[in-house]
Formats: C-alpha cells, sequence, structure tokens
C-alpha cells in the first residue's frame, strides 16, 4: 500500500495533537474527547468469529462522531425517531438504526450484508444491555412488511426502537469499524498493483479532508464497498459494473487540489450509471434526486 507523504504527516501531525489534548483537560471540558477505534472494538465477521481484513486506526473526537451520526441519521432516517425502524414497500427486509442496517427474516434469501446482527454483537461487547430476544433471534420477529406495520406499539416493535434511539452514537462507531476495513477488503479483490496504489492514494485523499470520513464512512454504509458480484448491474456490452465506495475511488480523476469534491462527483457519476444500467422495471430513476441530495451534502456541510 502505498501512502501519500503529504497525507502521512497531516495525519501524524493530527494524531500528536489529539494525544496532547487528552492531557491537557482541553478535550474532555469541550466534549472533544479523541475516539480511537482500535482492533478491540472490532465487528467479527458473520460466523467466522473474527476479521481477516486488516484494520486501519481512524481518530475522531466526540465532537466528529456527534455530527457523523447526525447527518447520517438525517440521510437515512430524515432525523425522526419513528424512522428509527423501517420496512421498505419494496424490500424483503427490516430496517433498523441511523443507518437502516439491515435485519433479514428466517430463511429468508439474502442478496445484500446482512448488518444488524453484527451491531448487536457490537452492542453486547460495548456492554449495552440488549433484550434477550434480540440476542436469540434467528432473524428478523416480522416476516414481511404488513406484519411489521401491525405490529407497532407491541413489546418487540418497542424494545427496538429503545434500543436504536438510545445507542446513536455507538452506531456511528459500528458504522467506522466497518470502514476501518472496507479498504483492505477492496485491495485484496484488485489484481493491479498501480489499481491498489491509485485507489489507496484517492482513500487517504479524501480521509485527510475534514468531511472525508463521514463521506467515506456514509457511502460505504449507503452502498457498500463494492466487492459483492451480486451488487452489480451488467452494462450495455455485458460487462457487471458495481455501485459501492471501491468503483468511487477507482473512477476519482486523482489530480484536483479538492479530493471531497472529487469523491462526490465520482459517487454521482457511479450512481448515474447504475440508474443507466438498472433493470427497466425496477424504476431507479425515482430514486436517484434523493441519491443526489445526499451525496451533495458530502461538500456542502
Amino acid at each position: 500500500m502505498v501512502f501519500n507523504e503529504r497525507f502521512a504527516f497531516m495525519q501524524c501531525l493530527r494524531l500528536v495533537f489529539a494525544f496532547l489534548l487528552s492531557f491537557s483537560g482541553l478535550s474532555a471540558a469541550q466534549g472533544d474527547t479523541p475516539v480511537n477505534i482500535s482492533r478491540a472494538d472490532a465487528l467479527p465477521e458473520r460466523g467466522s468469529g473474527a476479521h481477516s481484513a486488516a484494520l486501519l486506526d481512524i481518530t475522531l473526537t466526540d465532537i466528529e462522531i456527534r455530527k457523523i451520526t447526525r447527518n447520517i441519521y438525517f440521510n437515512e432516517a430524515s432525523s425522526r425517531k419513528e424512522n428509527l425502524l423501517f420496512w421498505n414497500d419494496n424490500e424483503n427486509f427490516l430496517s433498523l438504526g441511523i443507518a437502516h442496517f439491515i435485519w433479514y427474516p428466517a430463511g429468508r434469501g439474502k442478496k445484500f450484508s446482512e448488518t444488524f446482527p453484527e451491531l448487536v454483537r457490537f452492542f453486547r461487547k460495548s456492554g449495552i444491555d440488549v433484550p434477550v430476544w434480540v440476542t436469540h433471534a434467528k432473524g428478523s420477529p416480522w416476516k414481511n412488511r404488513d406484519e411489521f406495520l401491525n405490529s407497532v406499539g407491541s413489546k418487540k416493535y418497542n424494545d427496538l426502537l429503545r434500543l436504536m434511539d438510545s445507542t446513536k452514537e455507538l452506531q456511528t462507531r459500528a458504522l467506522i469499524t466497518r470502514l476501518s476495513y472496507s479498504l483492505d477488503k477492496i485491495l485484496k479483490v484488485t489484481e493491479n498493483q498501480d489499481d491498489k496504489d491509485f485507489i489507496s492514494r484517492q482513500f487517504y485523499r479524501v480521509s485527510s479532508t475534514e468531511m472525508g470520513y463521514y463521506a467515506l464512512v456514509d457511502y460505504v454504509n449507503f452502498k457498500g464497498e463494492g466487492i459483492k458480484e451480486s451488487e452489480t448491474y451488467l452494462n450495455a456490452q455485458g460487462k457487471p459494473e458495481g455501485w459501492g465506495l471501491k468503483q468511487v475511488l477507482e473512477n476519482m480523476k486523482g489530480n484536483s487540489t479538492n479530493a471531497l469534491r472529487e469523491f462526490a462527483e465520482s459517487a454521482q457519476f457511479v450512481l448515474n450509471r447504475r440508474v443507466k444500467n438498472s433493470p427497466p422495471e425496477k424504476n431507479e430513476q425515482t430514486w436517484l434526486k434523493g441519491w443526489t441530495k445526499r451525496i451533495t451534502s458530502y461538500v456542502i456541510m
């Protein structure tokens, strides 16, 4: 992996500054305590007991954590408590929390990564009192959207709503932990060394900007790492094209002075391409306006 020298220098300065603040008392007084996402905080791979990917050290302050939380909560749930539990009418799974973590009913085919069970393990490792029935569940307690809607106000519904509402910032920490593995996962499925180097440089260019970690965390939660064959559509030439972080990074120009704007423009291109490649019956064009608004938030907040 090739590290941009300027970025490495900036990161060193940032880490030193965070270290000094933690001992000066200024951080705690201002609510800006440095938060390091370490290997001990890692979410285990489903069924494997441990991650196989390499963990990046991502150090953020409490204020940065809160800002990312607020932005993602708005993006996914319109900052409304009732949207912390949500079942889209064209989806076959329940979405929970500020990032709409996915939870499938037991026995349901899983096209997208099921992220809620991993979140529950993260909660338990963090000392959160998770309802016993949630930890023992083999899948979502509701088989379909109608069952879910009819359950509003029930004990299980209220248990989940309470859990998701009381752990917003911890959910963000779980998302940051996922990001800390994302680059390594992407590089492992990238064969050409020049491509690996280019993707790495773009990741670090973006992460070194003021809103970079928000954009990276949000996009990985929003559209994934871009490494699953099931998360692709065929283009006009019959070639599969994805829309995850991998595709956004490898499509960046890599030579502008504004890496975050470059990232947003690349994300917009990738999502436009997804809609163009998507099956007409899915009518994904109707989603593009909302996706565009989300991508725009990376450069205007």
